[in-house]
């Protein structure tokens, strides 16, 4: 009701900016993320607490998250290397965010 004066062609047309717009973000998100797995693997690698392996696979992931995201925006032809890049970020993140994961869940009960 309140889009009532708009045509079918400008409401598709914001629609259209909205959804680039959340893409963007949806973008900016990652590198985000990815930056902090980075920064979360550093400081696993120089605790002590966690295997380092832990902090490398997180640092990994974090790279690969960054590394998918400027890809997604600076090549033309992304679809190419999607699926590779895709499939490093998912072994990385599944591997490294799930172990991270089950060492935290874990760890309280092993203080017990």
């Amino acid at each position: 009701e309140a889009l009532e004066f708009l045509t079918s062609e400008q409401i598709n047309a914001q629609t259209m900016i909205e959804l680039a717009a959340f893409e963007s973000t949806w973008l900016i998100g990652f590198v985000a993320f990815g930056i902090h797995l980075v920064l979360l693997g550093v400081l696993i690698v120089r605790s002590g607490l966690v295997a380092k392996a832990l902090g490398y696979f997180l640092i990994t992931a974090g790279v690969a998250y960054v590394l998918d995201t400027l890809a997604h925006v600076m090549l033309s032809d992304y679809e190419a290397v999607a699926s590779l890049l895709l499939g490093v970020v998912g072994f990385t993140s599944l591997f490294g965010e799930g172990w991270l994961g089950f060492w935290l869940l874990l760890a309280k009960e092993l203080e017990k």
